[in-house]
């Protein structure tokens, strides 16, 4: 099996570093979109309802 200089092994981490930031930005902002939609479903939900004796009808 052949290794990579160390020069290489530094360039390919790095490559590997940038991929998951821009993944992980990625899946921050649609969990950001998803909690913005939850929370606006659940307002419309408790604006809705009507509780009574702590069960919404």
């Amino acid at each position: 099996m052949k290794t990579l200089p160390p020069k290489e092994i530094e360039k390919e981490l790095i490559e590997a570093l940038k991929f998951t930031a821009k993944v992980a930005k990625q899946i921050r902002k649609d969990f950001e979109e998803f909690e913005e939609k939850r929370k606006k479903i659940r307002k419309e939900l408790d604006s809705g309802a009507k509780r009574t004796k702590g069960f919404i009808i």
